[in-house]
């Protein structure tokens, strides 16, 4: 009925193995399947393989899903932003404004500052900020100035608002801390303070907070002004892609102010800003261009840059324009309009050179009917604008007393005036014959 068990002898005629070794082999009790450690790997193995078709099949989890385009958002995020983005969730969430909810107007604020739901709009985003700031909300006198760069109406709520924020390591409110305690806003200033917090800002990432150390070792902010320093947060600035960095970085290498002077390094990094449409730098370029510094001279590259920027609204590349109009150089539609009429628009647009020129045509009567007092007027503003004949001139006029009353001090302070700004004109050998002078008025 039952086998007989094997013997050690039976084993013996097996060439190259123990006999001893395949008998004991033979003896052991086989375990069944269930009780097998194998078994509970099989297991294991069955169910990842389930959990893992379950994970990528996506019409067993979302059908919707099966028609989404690549370019589109996360289902989640689409779920989540339709209860906001629909018509009638802005219209509720206008209504809630309206009726005086705060976190709303904050809500609908944003969302105009960035576009969602509703248009772009800053200016509607700091009225609906000041109106939540108005009735005490911390939250949107923050946003009124972190983001839209505009006086908040409680600077000590702000600070004591941002103080949390600033020690759980939000950076960028690391540096706007730096500033209320540079400027003593709702707290008293405190130069070092200001120092340490820009310092953390930039040891967080936050590396826009240079540019307000290159403010601190400036001088006039309550500590010695150090020009090495503000060199080396200059360039940190300027890494960052400041351009208001890059272009004082490249003033000071034009100067050797704090750092070696280095006129080609200097004229590539305004380039560089002022291809971005920085107009101080394209001032700074057009200047370069005129005196040949780190460039090769080229007036129809000066002309050019200055143009751009003055048509920017720059007052100091409109004079320097008109610095090389002295040469001679110019082309014809670079020259102002001999047209009175044209002349005035000009002026009324902000072009100063323009200004003075009206001055000197009421004074002339040409093209208009004379009025002196009229054209003091008009070179008195150009000279306000900084344009350093009309100051000459002006202060002329006030010594002599012709047109306006006589007063010699102020005479006096025009005069320094012109001296200092003409010595940052270009240096470009000028036509005394074209220059215009006030003797020939009368």
């Amino acid at each position: 009925m039952f086998e007989k068990a094997p013997t050690a002898m039976d084993f013996r005629l097996v060439k190259g193995v123990d006999a001893h070794c395949l008998f004991e082999r033979a003896l052991r009790k086989k375990k069944p399947f269930f009780q097998r450690r194998e078994l509970f790997f099989y297991l294991a193995l069955l169910a990842g393989g389930f959990a893992l078709l379950y994970e990528n099949w996506p019409v067993a989890r979302h059908p919707i899903e099966t028609s989404k385009s690549p370019a589109d958002p996360p289902l989640a995020l689409v779920s989540q932003r339709s209860k906001v983005d629909t018509p009638r969730a802005i219209e509720d969430l206008k209504a809630a404004a309206a009726a005086g909810d705060i976190d709303a107007k904050i809500e609908l604020g944003e969302r105009h500052l960035k576009g969602l739901g509703v248009p772009r709009d800053k200016a509607a985003a700091a009225r609906l900020f000041t109106e939540a700031a108005e009735v005490g909300s911390a939250r949107a006198d923050s946003l009124l100035q972190l983001r839209l760069q505009i006086q908040c109406l409680d600077h000590k709520r702000v600070h004591d608002y941002w103080l949390p924020l600033a020690e759980a390591g939000d950076a960028e409110i690391m540096s706007a801390l730096g500033e209320l305690y540079m400027r003593g806003r709702g707290v008293p200033k405190d130069p070092h303070k200001a120092i340490q917090w820009f310092e953390r800002a930039i040891e967080a990432g936050y590396l826009p907070a240079h540019v307000h150390l290159v403010k601190m070792y400036s001088g006039g902010r309550g500590i010695p002004p150090d020009p090495v320093k503000k060199v080396h947060h200059l360039r940190k600035g300027a890494e960052a892609g400041r351009w208001d960095a890059i272009s004082e970085l490249a003033w000071h290498l034009l100067n050797g102010e704090g750092v070696e002077r280095n006129p080609e390094e200097a004229f590539a990094l305004a380039l560089r800003a002022a291809e971005e449409s920085d107009p101080s730098s394209r001032a700074l370029v057009g200047r370069m261009y005129a005196e040949g510094l780190g460039v090769r001279k080229s007036i129809p590259d000066a002309v050019y840059w200055l143009r751009t920027a003055a048509d920017n609204g720059l007052t100091n590349a409109d004079i320097m324009l008109e610095s090389l109009l002295k040469t001679g150089k110019l082309p014809p539609e670079e020259r102002l309009p001999k047209c009175f009429a044209d002349l005035l628009a000009e002026a009324e647009k902000g072009r100063v050179v323009a200004r003075h020129e009206v001055g000197i045509f009421y004074i002339r009567g040409q093209g208009t009917p004379r009025d002196e007092f009229e054209g003091a007027k008009w070179i008195l503003q150009a000279a306000e604008d900084g344009f350093p004949l009309a100051q000459r001139q002006i202060a002329e006029i006030l010594k002599a007393g012709r047109y306006i009353p006589q007063n010699l001090e102020a005479a006096a302070h025009w005069r320094r005036i012109a001296e200092s700004n003409e010595a940052r004109l270009p240096h470009i050998p000028a036509n005394d014959s074209e220059a215009l002078a006030l003797e020939s008025a009368d």
